[in-house]
């Protein structure tokens, strides 16, 4: 997070990953602590395992709101 302030007594900046039903094998973070990498097993037929890598400090794209047009075709479908 470069040239960002951070609020230490307001935690609506962070974000939470869900791992309901699915076992956390390896949770791993880089040694500058931008990246978080999380190893899961889903408990399915065939248990796969997944990878993920998550950036630190990284906030979510916006979506654009929905033109009247967009609107109007949601309420059609």
């Amino acid at each position: 997070m470069t040239g960002a302030q951070v609020d230490s007594t307001d935690f609506s900046e962070i974000g939470t990953i869900s791992t309901e039903g699915r076992c956390v094998l390896d949770l791993c973070v880089d040694a500058a602590d931008n990246y978080i990498g999380l190893v899961t097993l889903e408990p399915n037929e065939l248990m796969s395992c997944s990878a993920r890598v998550y950036e630190v400090g990284r906030r979510r794209m916006q979506v654009p709101p929905l033109t009247p047009i967009d609107q109007l075709l949601i309420q059609i479908m």
